[in-house]
């Protein structure tokens, strides 16, 4: 789940840096194993694995895990297009959001607006069908955003901006399941070491190594 997770990225990510470096402040050593997001989940609910993350809270993940202190917070934005124009019928526009993620924030959005969605297979699909015209909004991480945004032509990437109209401030977690009896304790411990990396600076420095490119400007409606 890049940029928050990956193998591939450079320490695995700032979600992991940072839940290394919590536990490490414990005297606590790590193994973390890069599995698809159905298979790392269900193995932490019933599985080998003590934790995973980084994950929103919602109601049906709460009534099953322990859920940390927050590993690092972020914001959900709406994004427009300069070539996508303000006319045509309600029904012929569009709000796309990938197949698999949640809706419910927006929805109320969707509804205000008489919008049809888009579901394509990946968040990536979304700012091109944006970029090139074939959705009106998308709906999205800003930290995902700006990673997606870098890697796409310069030319499309530039005619995509923020509408400021909706925007909600979210924070990501690690989450350890109820139904395991070492859960508790060891939430305990990951709480008071990741706040040692917060009250050191060590949390800011990680998170600032890891900064992404700059986020496209508003769009004033």
């Amino acid at each position: 789940y890049a940029p928050f997770v990956a193998e591939t990225l450079p320490a695995g990510g700032p979600s992991t840096e940072i839940a290394k470096a919590a536990f490490a402040a414990q005297g606590l050593t790590t193994t973390v194993v890069y599995e698809p997001w159905r298979r790392g989940y269900e193995g932490t609910l019933d599985g080998p694995y003590a934790g995973t993350y980084p994950y929103l809270r919602t109601e049906e993940r709460v009534a099953v895990f322990w859920y940390s202190d927050p590993l690092m917070v972020d914001t959900l934005r709406l994004y427009v297009a300069d070539n996508v124009q303000a006319g045509g019928t309600s029904a012929a526009r569009t709000m796309c959001i990938p197949i698999g993620y949640p809706t419910g924030p927006i929805e109320p959005f969707v509804k205000a607006q008489g919008l049809a969605w888009e579901r394509p297979v990946g968040l990536i699909n979304c700012f091109r069908m944006l970029a090139t015209g074939h959705t009106h909004y998308v709906y999205a991480s800003e930290l995902v955003a700006r990673m997606l945004l870098h890697e796409m032509p310069v030319t499309e990437a530039a005619r995509v901006h923020i509408d400021p109209r909706v925007r909600e401030e979210v924070a990501y977690f690690l989450i350890l399941p109820k139904a395991k009896a070492a859960s508790a304790e060891l939430l305990r411990s990951f709480n008071d070491g990741l706040q040692k990396l917060k009250r050191s600076g060590a949390h800011a420095d990680i998170l600032r190594r890891h900064a992404s490119p700059a986020q496209p400007t508003d769009k004033r409606h």
